[in-house]
């Protein structure tokens, strides 16, 4: 073989081996990023069965991957995601550091959809550590995101969880407002969770604005009627306490106290579910804020009723009396049972709480009760 035929061999072989590396270090990126995408699937899955520690282990694997193929905005997307199931398992510092980050990468690479999930994420974070105004600042931020990208499906959650701050707030007015733009947008982009849960916070707020105002039965009603059918759990659970509130509103203390009655059940089933997903060290704590909330909150519910009954004491209408009594014994024994049912629970003498007889049974599939889409 001559010389310069040597050569051109030669050169030949060697382009074709980086040409063959080339392609197989295409195809590890590809198959990396598949990897990626199966292990947040499967953390979605796990998410949805409210297994959330595993759902993290899952995207932490994730989010090494996506790292190592220098893929920022799927890293971006993976830390919103873990911030989410981490507000969920009551780790509201490890959120924050993981929001951070997250919205860090999305500014970078100006993803600002996707920056605007994680600005709502952090409204809802804030919200709950009741620093409102903080809340309420993302969650404006999150809003105007969306609208720049064109992106209105996104923006009837922010504008119910806008709502829900301003009840917060007593700002019943403002609240109103939200609540209905939210009705219309959730109902033009069928998201039945959405309305579900903005119709009953409308129930909410009209009682509050007038107690005699009918359409806080009928709205309250119609958002626990689309909660009960498509099985979301906590938004029929808020439903139950808010038509106790509106009968409570109206005097119709029977149907006040059966609603009460719902809620406090459905309250002690989903308590159970979620302390399982909780890391042990935050059970014991979990279950006491729990029972502190309740007990607390039943002995406003009774005083007022007590002070009900007094009022109908003095009148002439006396006929009801008996039966307001019951219900007020009922709901103070219904108290008592839930304080020594939590502090059973916590000693580890009962580790499940008994079936309630007159719910029935929902799967268990739960979502967090401030709706993410992303």
């Amino acid at each position: 073989m001559s010389p310069i035929k040597y050569y051109i061999v030669t050169i030949l072989i060697c382009f074709s081996t980086i040409l063959t590396a080339q392609n197989s270090a295409n195809e590890d990126v590809e198959l990396l990023k598949m990897r990626v995408d199966n292990y947040v699937t499967q953390s979605g899955f796990e998410s949805d069965r409210g297994d959330y520690y595993n759902a993290i282990d899952n995207l932490q694997k994730a989010l090494e991957l996506a790292k190592k193929v220098n893929d920022k905005k799927s890293t971006g997307n993976i830390y919103t995601k873990i911030a989410k199931l981490q507000y969920l398992v009551e780790e509201p510092e490890n959120a924050l550091v993981s929001l951070t980050k997250a919205a860090e990468l999305q500014r970078e690479i100006n993803d600002y959809a996707d920056l605007a999930v994680t600005y709502n994420i952090r409204g809802i974070l804030h919200s709950s550590k009741k620093e409102y105004k903080t809340a309420l600042e993302y969650f404006n931020s999150a809003k105007t995101k969306f609208e720049e990208e064109g992106l209105e499906a996104y923006i009837s959650e922010v504008t119910l969880n806008e709502a829900k701050v301003y009840i917060e707030l007593e700002d019943y007015k403002n609240a109103k407002s939200l609540l209905e733009k939210t009705i219309v947008l959730s109902k033009k982009h069928n998201q039945t969770k959405i309305l579900s849960s903005a119709l009953i916070n409308s129930g909410k707020v009209l009682q509050h604005i007038d107690k005699n105002n009918p359409s806080s039965l009928s709205m309250t009603e119609e958002g626990l009627q689309i909660a009960k059918s498509n099985n979301i759990i906590e938004n029929i659970n808020d439903g139950y306490l808010t038509l106790s509130d509106v009968y409570q509103g109206v005097e119709n203390y029977k149907l006040a106290n059966e609603f009460l009655k719902k809620h406090i059940r459905l309250s002690d089933s989903l308590l159970d579910i979620k302390r399982e997903n909780l890391s042990p060290e935050r059970r014991a704590q979990f279950i006491n804020e729990y029972k502190d909330a309740k007990t607390k909150d039943m002995e406003v519910k009774t005083a007022k009723n007590c002070q009900s009954i007094s009022m109908v004491n003095t009148s002439p209408r006396k006929k009801p009396i008996k039966d307001l009594n019951a219900i007020i014994m009922s709901d103070v024994a219904t108290a008592t049972f839930i304080s020594t049912f939590a502090s059973i629970t916590k000693a580890g003498i009962i580790r499940n709480p008994p079936p309630a007889p007159i719910i029935p049974v929902i799967a268990p599939t739960i979502n967090p009760s401030i709706i993410i889409k992303r």
